[in-house]
């Protein structure tokens, strides 16, 4: 079977998306995950059988259509094509307003792009699929969700804190989540999700214009330096 040739069965018959070309920029990232982790969100669409040959370069054609160009994670291309009965133990969240419109809004679009990576980055790192719905909002999906990882990628992101080169500071990344009753597949944790995080944005040194680099810092310890701004390219 060629690879354009692909479709998937579910509710809906359809072949995958068009390739997304900014997608290119995470296949590197991909690479280092482990294979499991990698091939999670595929499992879910039943093509495990399929890529048992060719393993990589298929899920590379897979990443190139499905991920979020903005974060590297699942975008909602995925959720197009999910099966209706894998639409199980979901979880919608989303981050509080402090955390992304009112830095785009009074800062710049670049901090707030960073913050958004930032925060698609921890909650990917649990074990159940993620992705982020709508490619310029602020929500995310949480599949076949647990308590324990969202609970911990909460706590990781209230204790998150991102030094710009422009002279700001963001400490604490605030994570809302959605009311279940309003979503129909969602699973309740209302009842131990507590407080939202109060998002601080601090002046830390001297400002300059542009945002050249970001040191992120996660429970104290630093992880990452981003150069430039996602998806960066």
């Amino acid at each position: 079977m060629k690879l354009k040739e692909l479709r998937l069965t579910g509710y809906r018959d359809k072949s995958l998306p068009c390739f997304d070309t900014k997608n290119k920029i995470w296949l590197e990232r991909r690479k280092k995950l482990p294979m499991e982790t990698r091939l999670r969100p595929y499992r879910l669409l039943g093509l495990l059988n399929w890529l048992k040959k060719d393993t990589e370069k298929k899920l590379d054609y897979l990443d190139l259509q499905l991920l979020d160009p903005l974060t590297g994670i699942m975008g909602e291309k995925y959720i197009s094509i999910l099966p209706k009965k894998k639409w199980k133990r979901m979880v919608m969240l989303y981050l509080n307003d402090n955390c992304i419109r009112k830095i785009n809004k009074n800062y710049s679009c670049k901090m707030g792009d960073i913050v958004m990576y930032v925060a698609a980055t921890i909650l990917g790192e649990i074990k159940e699929v993620v992705l982020r719905l709508h490619y310029n909002g602020l929500y995310f999906l949480v599949i076949n969700a647990r308590y324990d990882s969202i609970i911990e990628a909460k706590m990781k992101l209230a204790r998150t804190s991102v030094y710009f080169s422009n002279g700001y500071q963001v400490t604490g990344i605030g994570l809302e989540l959605k009311d279940e009753r309003f979503y129909p597949y969602s699973y309740p944790l209302t009842k131990i999700w507590g407080d939202v995080t109060n998002t601080q944005i601090l002046k830390v040194a001297p400002l300059t214009e542009n945002v050249e680099w970001a040191n992120v810092f996660v429970c104290g310890e630093f992880c990452e330096k981003i150069r430039g701004q996602p998806p960066f390219s």
